[in-house]
This record gives structure tokens, C-alpha cells and sequence, in this order.
């Protein structure tokens, strides 16, 4: 491929610090093409010490797709963690969006007429966006120019509760102009949630009960109330009011910046665990009974209710079948039902389930276990049969050897009350 990208870091110190030593010196990664589908040999990403560094001793150049970057930002190194693992990565060409930022006049787009790529890297707790550009220079030099991440790629959120959606950036340069736009999306739809001008230092627009979190560094107008991210990033985080159903779907943290827009998409996913009962709350041996399993309040929709019969004496509990028995042979389990879905006025969903019992026997037990993706195993709700179980057979036994224990001492005792 002809480009050739140098990658050192501006912040190898503070990495140091932080993790020990310095990023791996290369990464393997996924290269698209402008169609987006992914090239054979894929791409190497060099990293180097600084600038001026040379490529390390230790890793060859693969003479069509290896790419020496520079980090001018300090940012890529967020992405090694203590574990030393490398990030997920892939590479593809694309074509900055300029949207022109609030504030005065940008500064002149550098590298305009070169080459510009996305470096996009994942971890288990981040994930981000890299816009890298080529420079000038035998070879020419790829810096990195605009950074956006997460903390929080994917989130369950209990129903009824506020969140946070983390989400920062690092500009081109301290003190840039930007614009900040956090969107939500579901099947098709779009709505704006927050607009702020960094410019004015003013929030344009702002759902009921939105809060925006910004922090970054102290010496600019707009970091105030904020925490203070690593490096030179800009915290630009969301906070939502308590959850309702309607925040299911993909959250949008939008950054415009007179060197160009970035996008971080955030999954959430609501969870709402359903309520479950079992009626009737005890059941009498010998009698027949309508079992009735609710589960209520649920989200999302996907839910499991089954049936499980113990009988008295059995250790293991047995699943019991859709025509209601439990074994070969089993008579004393009828059929069982279950009920659609039913949707409540605040998005959630119930459940019920039944099952006939046609006669139980004091000591056995039936339980409705419930499964949900809100927990990881299911729950369960048991329901006994009470009552006098009634004498077993060696209960009789025994009681007839007792008598005849008794009736023999009478006779050694009292002689004459046997004539």
C-alpha cells in the first residue's frame, strides 16, 4: 500500500507510570478496504518511542500494509492495560465529516488532500475511535488527531434507576471549539437528547431530567463539575433520570471538531426483573388443585416458566412435561398452561402459567421455576402438600410388635387377667 504511518507516544512517561512500560510495539489488525470488506493480510501498526524514533528492532515491516502512527494526543496507550493484553483493532480509509464547529473561525484543516483512517480499538471495559491522517515526509507520517472512547461499551440498567453513559474525547489541541451531541436510536428512530456549544459554554437543548458531566482540564471555562479523565481527554458523559423501557436501544455520544466528527455508540439494555407468585399457597393431600405462576413486571420479554414435581421421600425433583406427568405412569399430575404475553401501561410485561394437580400426597412438592435475563439462574417457588401423611407400613409394623411386647409383660404381671 504505499502509506507508511509513524506511531510513538508524546506521553511515554506518564505511561510508565501508569502500566510500567510502553504499549507492545505492534498490532496486528483487520484492514478494510473502501467498500469495507477486510484485506487478506490484514495490517501491522507499529509503535514507537516518539517522533523521531525509529521502527522497533524486533518487528518487521510487512512491505504492503504496515503502518508506523504517531500519537501526538497520548491516547492510544489507555488501551494496554496492566494485563499487557493487545486491544481488538481495525483499520479502514475514510473521509473526515466536517460540520463546521460553534465559536470563531476554525483553524485550517491540516492535511486536507492526504489520506485519513479510522483506528477503531476494544477492550473488555473500553472501547474508542481513533482519526488518524497522513503527513508529509519519506516515509510519510499517519498522526493521530482526534480520539473518542467509552467505559461503558454495554450497560444493563435496572428499571427505575438513574445511569451514567461515560464518554470522552481528546481534541486536536487545548482549548478547541467543539460541538456535543448525545443521541438515541432504536428500530429507525432517532431523537436528540442533548446539544452543548463549548464555545458559549451553554446547553442548546436537553431532554426532561438529562444531566451533562464534563471535566477535563482546569483551565478551561467548561470543565467545571466534572472529574478529570487521563490525559488530555475531555470528559463529556451523560446522565439519564431513572430508567423507563423506552431507554432500551443505542445511545449516540456525537463530537464535531474543526478537525472532524467522531461517533461512540453505547448499547443499553433495561432490565426489569419480573415479580413471580405461586397460588395457592399450600395444598391439602388427596385433593385436587388448580396451580396458578405469575410473573409479573418484566423486561425485556423473553421469559421461561416450567414446572417440577418432588414426590415425598425423592431427593431429586422431577420436570414435569407439557401433558403434565412426571414419569411413566404418573396419574397424580394433570395438564399443564400457559398464558401470552400481556403488556402494562409502563412498557413491561407479564406471564402466568397453571398446572392440575389431581391428587397429592401430604410430604410431595411442586415448584414453578422461573428464568429471566435478569438472573443467572432461575428462580424458583415452591408450593406443599400438608396434611397427616398417615402410617407406612413399617410404621405399622412396628406398632403391632409394640403391642405384642406389651400384651406379653401383661400376661407375666397380672396372671389372673387373662382367665
Amino acid at each position: 500500500m504505499g502509506a507508511w504511518l509513524l506511531l510513538g507516544l508524546s506521553h511515554i512517561w506518564g505511561a510508565l507510570a501508569v502500566f510500567g512500560e510502553p504499549p507492545p510495539p505492534a498490532l496486528r489488525c483487520p484492514l478494510l478496504d473502501q467498500r469495507g470488506s477486510p484485506s487478506p493480510r490484514g495490517a501491522l501498526l507499529r509503535f514507537l518511542g516518539g517522533p523521531e524514533a525509529p521502527p522497533h528492532p524486533e518487528t518487521p515491516r510487512d512491505p504492503q500494509n504496515t503502518f508506523d502512527v504517531i500519537d501526538s494526543l497520548g491516547v492510544l496507550q489507555d488501551f494496554w492495560g496492566p494485563s499487557r493484553e493487545p486491544p481488538r483493532c481495525e483499520l479502514s480509509p475514510t473521509v473526515p465529516l466536517l460540520p463546521p464547529p460553534p465559536g470563531p473561525s476554525p483553524r485550517c484543516h491540516p492535511g486536507l488532500g492526504t489520506r485519513w483512517w479510522l483506528l477503531a480499538l476494544g477492550t473488555a471495559h473500553r472501547e474508542g475511535t481513533v482519526l488518524l491522517h497522513e503527513g508529509t515526509g519519506d516515509p510519510p507520517r499517519v498522526n493521530a488527531s482526534l480520539a473518542i472512547s467509552t467505559l461503558t461499551p454495554t450497560l444493563r440498567g435496572l428499571l427505575g434507576t438513574p445511569q451514567t453513559l461515560h464518554c470522552s474525547f481528546t481534541p486536536p489541541w487545548l482549548g478547541v471549539p467543539f460541538a456535543l451531541e448525545w443521541l438515541w436510536h432504536r428500530d429507525g428512530v432517532t431523537r436528540r437528547l442533548l446539544a452543548f456549544d463549548s464555545a458559549t459554554n451553554r446547553v442548546t437543548e436537553a431532554a426532561p431530567g438529562v444531566l451533562l458531566l464534563l471535566g477535563g482540564h482546569g483551565d478551561t471555562p467548561w470543565s467545571a463539575g466534572g472529574t478529570q479523565p487521563s490525559g488530555g481527554a475531555l470528559e463529556v458523559s451523560l446522565q439519564l433520570p431513572p430508567l423507563s423501557v423506552s431507554d432500551d436501544g443505542s445511545f449516540v455520544c456525537s463530537v464535531a471538531t474543526p478537525l472532524g466528527q467522531l461517533q461512540q455508540v453505547l448499547r443499553m439494555n433495561v432490565i426489569a426483573p419480573p415479580q413471580v407468585s405461586l397460588l395457592p399457597s399450600q395444598l391439602s393431600p388427596g385433593v385436587p388443585a388448580q396451580l396458578r405462576c405469575d410473573a409479573v413486571g418484566f423486561f425485556p420479554l423473553d421469559v421461561g416458566i416450567r414446572w417440577e414435581r418432588q414426590a415425598r421421600g425423592d431427593p431429586r425433583p422431577l420436570p414435569v412435561t407439557p401433558e403434565g406427568a412426571t414419569a411413566p405412569g404418573d396419574t397424580g399430575t394433570g395438564l399443564s398452561w400457559s398464558s401470552g404475553h400481556r403488556r402494562a401501561a409502563d412498557g413491561t410485561f407479564s406471564r402466568s402459567a397453571g398446572l392440575s394437580v389431581g391428587k397429592g400426597t401430604a410430604g410431595d412438592s411442586y415448584s414453578c421455576l422461573v428464568t429471566h435475563a435478569a438472573w443467572d439462574v432461575p428462580l424458583r417457588v415452591t408450593v406443599h402438600v400438608t396434611g397427616d401423611t398417615g402410617p407406612s407400613v413399617e410404621d405399622m409394623a412396628g406398632m403391632a410388635l409394640v403391642a405384642f411386647v406389651i400384651g406379653g409383660l401383661c400376661q407375666r404381671l397380672w396372671p389372673s387377667a387373662g382367665r
